[in-house]
């Protein structure tokens, strides 16, 4: 048996979704999304505080999906899924540590330049986890047929 999986971008409502499925109408706004948008901050370590909350709970979310995908996939395909996500990792942890590492992040960033980058990466970490709950979704429903 051959599976294949081909990515491609899709144009949803006014935002863009990547994926393997195209919806109608704008993407749903996740619970976390909800909680996120929620978050009533201040201070910039009050802001900061919210992303940490927040992409914890995007790893958590991460992790359950990518068990579930693994549960739903034929044994010969978890191993390169197991790779896949490993290549996504590392490449998450080198983008973060170029942008952090520098000696002084917040002479060439600011405060608030800093906090922004990490939400950029609680960004990255949500897409991934939404995008292993579609993956899983759609191979569920595949290999139950």
């Amino acid at each position: 048996m051959v599976l294949a999986l081909f990515l491609l971008p899709v144009q949803v409502g006014a935002g863009y979704a990547g994926g393997i499925t195209i919806s109608e109408g704008p993407e749903p706004q996740h619970s976390i999304d909800t909680s996120f948008s929620a978050c009533e901050w201040v201070t910039n370590p009050e802001w900061e505080e919210c992303i940490k909350k927040h992409r914890s709970m995007w790893e958590d979310l991460l992790k359950e999906n990518l068990d579930r995908l693994k549960s739903a996939l034929p044994s010969e395909k978890v191993a390169e899924l197991t790779a896949t996500q490993e290549s996504w990792r590392v490449f998450l942890e080198g983008d973060q540590k170029f942008v952090f590492s520098s000696p002084d992040p917040y002479r060439y960033m600011g405060r608030e330049g800093y906090i922004a980058a990490q939400m950029h990466f609680m960004l990255k970490v949500r897409e991934r986890a939404l995008d292993l709950g579609e993956y899983a979704d759609v191979f569920t429903k595949k290999f139950e047929e």
